[in-house]
């Protein structure tokens, strides 16, 4: 298998919008992007994360996902190698500015179960960077930006809810390293 490498050129001031019962697909901006919105899209039972920003380390920036619906009906399968994505709603994996502004989500998370503790069900979540390939080892760094403004919903398990939470304590004890715009999304410290 190659060494994954990085893209050559990325993508600057793509808008998405408007697209309607996404079904076992989902919305992943993956890469080195700048200027990004989805906007007014619903993605109900995607094979993975229904929406996703992950950067190449640290460099994706200003992307923002407003007013989506992110549903999860029925019974999700659960992925047999224990992923932590294959349920999120809403989820970021690395980058600067990222915003989740306006969004719902039904049926978001389904923990514990294989490889997944308690406390990583929520409606937006801060994922677990892969360190084993640089293409998907997502990064925050002290200019990174979360903003996370009225997101509702509820979570399929008994896990609780939370609006946000951070999964990569193993790679950032102290929390989220940047800028928090958001009070009520109470990443920046130590999860307890």
């Amino acid at each position: 298998m190659g060494e994954p490498h990085a893209p050559i050129a990325a993508i600057c001031g793509l808008s998405f919008q408007d697209l309607s019962d996404v079904r076992v697909g989902s919305v992943n901006i993956h890469g080195q992007h700048r200027n990004v919105m989805v906007e007014g899209c619903t993605v109900i039972n995607s094979g993975d994360d229904n929406f996703a920003m992950w950067s190449i380390g640290a460099a994706q920036d200003n992307l923002t996902f407003q007013n989506n619906t992110a549903i999860r009906a029925g019974t999700t399968p659960v992925d047999k190698d224990g992923a932590a994505g294959i349920n999120c709603c809403f989820v970021n994996f690395g980058g600067r500015l990222s915003s989740f502004i306006g969004h719902s989500g039904e049926g978001c998370g389904l923990t514990p179960r294989k490889g997944i503790g308690p406390g990583a069900e929520g409606l937006v979540v801060w994922g677990c960077p892969n360190k084993g390939n640089p293409a998907f080892g997502g990064a925050w760094d002290s200019s990174s930006v979360a903003v996370v403004r009225d997101v509702t919903g509820g979570c399929a398990g008994s896990d609780g809810c939370p609006l946000c939470v951070f999964e990569p304590v193993y790679a950032y004890p102290d929390g989220f390293p940047g800028r928090v715009a958001s009070p009520a999304c109470n990443i920046s410290g130590p999860r307890k």
